[in-house]
């Protein structure tokens, strides 16, 4: 299940209200409860948006920090610059339902004579795109053959809605920590709801800031915990082939792998995920300790003492040339477009048009 952050955010093609965080953390919660395995995107523009937008023109950003901080730990990304291409791709390629009332067709915006040409036009061979709009909940195509937004779901408030949503049925995914993580779920529920309840209030700004403060300090120790308990692990190799062709795919939909083929295909694919999880246990230990070495100077400042002597026309000039160029340097042991990220919030560079970047010292 691949969702579009930016467009649950807004509130879908319907919406004329205040962009909301909560909405997704409330889609995430509710395809999760349903037996879904989630992969959550948001543009990378609409995540420093509402940053520089909250309580304003949006809420909720600090529910969306929380959660690119917990993918973050995890080693996973929630924030792309080509969100659109990125996320259409993701869910070919993983044959997921796409959560979306984004046609990605070519459109004339209001008070403008000029057509933007969208991804369906500017990327035809992108994706098989009649497989992707048979996979996509919140669009559907009409008889002219256009592709319009749909009542698959919608947001009611805060919340997230699915209409008709089938939960997937799960009788063997299960350990000695399913009830706890049941138990955290229920938690972030409602550490969200509180948080929606204190952004509607008007009270004294010393007492509010007060209230953030602690609301913080609760997501931050909450994070700390949900990170602490061990994720599900996949059964041996041959517990796994001891299982039935319907089980392997229950395991394969749960940890987001493809379950066409047949058992001994299936098995392969699992056994590569287990693999997986057995090395990032392994360098977990080695990433905080490098993390605890670093905590006087963050990545994102070696990388600067590191360029900052470079003439301003040697350095990269886009965004994209900027992370290849961290990854290639491996001057810092982390992630490239987190590296990016703290150059950014810290501005020594601003994010132009079409992916161009100005560096401000």
């Amino acid at each position: 299940m691949v969702l579009d952050g930016s467009n649950i955010i807004a509130g879908g093609a319907k919406s004329r209200g205040t962009s909301d965080g909560h909405r997704l953390i409330s889609a995430i919660r509710l395809y999760e409860e349903n037996g879904y395995t989630v992969i959550p995107v948001l543009k990378e523009g609409t995540y420093w948006w509402m940053k520089h937008n909250d309580g304003k023109e949006s809420q909720g950003f600090n529910v969306v920090k929380r959660l690119r901080d917990k993918l973050e730990q995890e080693g996973k990304n929630l924030l792309f610059e080509n969100d659109d291409q990125y996320i259409v791709k993701l869910a070919y390629k993983k044959k997921a339902w796409l959560v979306t009332n984004d046609t990605f067709e070519s459109r004339t915006p209001k008070g403008s004579r000029e057509v933007e040409v969208r991804e369906r036009e500017k990327y035809p061979d992108l994706v098989d795109w009649a497989e992707v709009d048979q996979y996509t909940w919140g669009t559907s195509k009409g008889p002219d053959g256009r592709v319009r937004a749909n009542e698959d779901w919608r947001v009611e408030g805060s919340d997230f809605v699915h209409l008709h949503l089938t939960p997937l049925k799960r009788t063997i995914i299960e350990d000695r920590y399913s009830e706890l993580r049941s138990s955290i779920s229920r938690v972030d529920a409602s550490l969200s709801e509180a948080d929606q309840i204190l952004n509607a209030i008007d009270g004294p700004e010393n007492e509010i800031k007060l209230l953030r403060e602690r609301m913080k300090k609760m997501h931050e120790a909450f994070l700390q915990l949900d990170n602490s308990v061990p994720e599900t692990k996949i059964p041996t190799k041959g517990k796994l082939q001891g299982l039935k062709k319907t089980e392997l795919e229950e395991y394969c939909v749960f940890f987001g792998i493809p379950k066409s083929g047949n058992k001994d295909v299936l098995v392969k694919r699992l056994l590569e995920k287990r693999a997986d999880q057995q090395k990032a246990k392994k360098e977990k230990p080695k990433q905080e300790k490098t993390k605890k070495n670093k905590d006087s100077k963050q990545s994102w400042e070696v990388y600067w003492d590191h360029i900052r002597n470079k003439k301003k026309n040697n350095r990269p000039k886009t965004w994209n040339s900027l992370v290849s160029s961290i990854a290639k340097g491996k001057i810092v042991e982390d992630n490239p477009e987190n590296i990016a990220r703290g150059l950014r919030e810290n501005q020594k560079i601003t994010l132009k048009k079409k992916g161009k970047i100005q560096w401000m010292d």
